[in-house]
């Protein structure tokens, strides 16, 4: 039998992302799916569970790096950019009225 990694992803509550919990090895999909079952739900803390064969999954390179980078501020998205902005319209604002 020819086995393989299976990367296991666990759901604690519904709503909830599922989230990379361990691996396991396996001939097939539906034993790796036991076996995550076996070794990850014991104590009843998923509710659901996905498997995934590790070669299926792409992984980033090297050579992707610079295509993740962002390359535009986006800081006006997080509360400090939001503080930035009020900042400059009250500078810009004082300098009109003087």
């Amino acid at each position: 039998m020819n086995l393989q990694v299976f990367e296991v992803f666990g759901q604690e509550k519904s709503g909830d992302p599922h989230v990379h919990v361990g691996s396991v090895l396996a001939g097939d999909v539906d034993m790796a799916y036991l076996l995550a079952k076996e070794a990850f739900t014991r104590r009843g803390e998923y509710r659901s569970l996905w498997v995934a064969p590790r070669a299926a999954m792409r992984r980033t390179t090297e050579e992707d790096a610079p295509m993740l980078k962002t390359y535009t501020d986006r800081s006006y998205r997080l509360g400090i950019g939001y503080r930035k902005t009020v900042e400059k319209w009250r500078r810009l604002q004082e300098g009109r009225k003087a």
